[in-house]
């Protein structure tokens, strides 16, 4: 089982072939905490995709990448 932490944020690096897509959703108990999930580029600073919704599930897709290499998941 995993555990929310108050302000604890985690990252997660998914590589891509150029033109590959990428599509994660995240489900969790909305009345234990907030999540939030941002994808970035392999610069690990271009924000591609955001969810931040204050609901139970969090998804965020990008579709073609534009080049290969190692994108980042922030939770």
């Amino acid at each position: 089982d995993l555990t929310m932490c108050t302000a604890a944020i985690d990252w997660y690096r998914v590589p891509l072939l150029r033109g590959e897509s990428i599509r994660v959703a995240i489900l969790f108990d909305g009345a234990r905490g907030n999540l939030d999930l941002s994808l970035f580029g392999t610069d690990r600073a271009s924000l591609l995709s955001t969810s931040t919704t204050n609901g139970d599930r969090e998804e965020v897709a990008y579709f073609v990448a534009p080049a290969a290499g190692d994108y980042y998941l922030q939770v």
